[in-house]
């Protein structure tokens, strides 16, 4: 899948600036960063997932801090986001170095598959090196799988490494709760499904479970949203809410919790928006090391995007359906308008109706209104809507293919989360130089 990634290229002297386009025979230079200081990736097609895990990686200071031993292309990748002077960056020549043709960039795949594959790739580079362990340090953990025989008390352990946790959502309200399902609760084994007792030498009754032996600096957890229905035998997404804390305390599910650092902070989520067919990723990451520069919300520069050639707001660019609409309901101020006059405002504006371009993801309008509350106020007798907040404008897309956020508290799972992987980072190496509180942070990816 990866190729030759991990064989450096002949012409090491390949410039990092990425041309935008051809001026009078002449290279345009790329448009610089945004306010926020901040790089984006470009989207190849179907690459999100990609740029989501890439930009995840980005951010977390354990890794960025191995650049010089990680794979050529990475390291070329992640000097253009921090250092290069534009707004975003491309990754076809990473993707070159995978091996991939067009088609293949436009075919979205899973963030959880590619995180392993990528992680066993960067293992295998560096057999042999001094960081050789460097996956290993950061990502893996241990489960230790019971059986305990209710006759004798004997008990049959069997290890299990893991580089991060799966989750099940369904009938899961939250986080907490799915880890308890896994991690506290256990199987009774009786009746037909028996254990059979190397002590009693017998089939017994017996209790199974499982329980964390080990905890990683980094805790990643995978949210299990995709399952098969052998009724219609097809592929669905469970889209139920899910909630998850700022911080966690995983020693609730740890087999000698007092052996470990079990405190953990969210430090990244990344979300997968659409159905089981396909979507969108995107990512909000903690910016730990402040590598950006951010503005509250409130205070934040407005700034919608605009047609060069009339300098008018150009609607069609919004992605997001809840831009879009907070946009369109922005110019009539507080009061408001018909739910049939913002559906007919949105095909005036884009050309395209919302059942065209957002129902088979988000539904009919006044469902997906609902849904959003926080954002819009749906009176259904009169079937009209204003925006809950009027703010006068909507404020400024961020960089292609990147969604950065400095507060995640607000990010809400209702939008469907694939996976939540908690990115778990352990600071005690900082608590050293910085005499910081002892705690741990983790990242979500969805």
């Amino acid at each position: 899948m990866f190729g030759d990634l991990f064989e450096a290229e002949e012409d090491a002297e390949t410039s990092l600036n990425q041309a935008s386009g051809r001026v009078h025979g002449l290279e345009s230079p790329p448009p610089p960063r945004l306010p926020s200081g901040l790089c984006g990736i470009k989207n190849q097609g179907a690459t999100c997932y990609l740029n989501s895990l890439l930009q995840t990686l980005l951010y977390t200071p354990e890794f960025r801090g191995t650049v010089r031993v990680i794979p050529i292309q990475l390291q070329r990748l992640f000097a253009r986001l921090l250092l290069c002077n534009q707004q975003t960056a491309s990754t076809t020549e990473l993707t070159d170095s995978f091996g991939w043709t067009n088609n293949e960039s436009l075919q979205q795949h899973d963030v959880q598959e590619l995180n392993r594959i990528l992680f066993s790739a960067i293992e295998d580079s560096l057999v042999g090196t001094a960081r050789q362990s460097l996956i290993q340090e950061l990502y893996h953990g241990t489960i230790v799988n019971k059986i305990i025989c209710q006759e004798c008390g004997r008990t049959s352990e069997r290890q299990e490494d893991y580089l991060d946790l799966p989750v099940t959502v369904v009938d899961t309200g939250s986080l907490e709760e799915g880890l308890c399902n896994c991690f506290v609760e256990m199987e009774t084994m009786d009746g037909k499904n028996q254990y059979r007792c190397e002590g009693c030498n017998r089939l017994v009754n017996a209790r199974k479970g499982a329980r964390l032996k080990s905890l990683p600096p980094i805790l990643t957890f995978s949210l299990l949203r995709f399952s098969f229905d052998f009724v219609k035998m097809e592929r669905y997404k469970e889209t139920g809410k899910f909630t998850f804390p700022r911080e966690i305390d995983m020693g609730l599910f740890c087999d000698d919790p007092e052996d470990a650092d079990t405190l953990y902070e969210l430090f990244s989520v990344v979300i997968h928006t659409g159905s089981g067919f396909g979507g969108h990723y995107h990512a909000y990451i903690r910016d730990v090391d402040n590598l950006g520069k951010w503005t509250a919300p409130e205070n934040a520069e407005i700034c919608l995007p605009t047609d060069p050639s009339t300098g008018k707001v150009d609607y069609i660019e919004f992605e997001s359906p809840v831009e879009l609409v907070q946009a369109l309901l922005s110019r009539e101020g507080r009061q408001g308008m018909p739910v049939d006059k913002l559906c007919t405002e949105m095909v005036k504006q884009t050309g395209v109706s919302w059942n065209k371009r957002f129902k088979k993801t988000y539904g009919p309008i006044n469902k997906f209104l609902k849904k959003f509350d926080d954002k819009f106020v749906l009176n259904s007798d009169v079937n009209w809507v204003y925006l809950q907040e009027y703010t006068g404008c909507l404020q400024g897309s961020n960089p292609v293919g990147q969604s950065l956020s400095h507060d995640v508290n607000n990010q809400r799972s209702r939008e469907g989360g694939n996976k939540v992987s908690v990115h778990a980072h352990n600071e005690n190496q900082q608590q050293k130089c910085n005499k910081m509180t002892e705690k741990t942070s983790f990242l979500g990816l969805v």
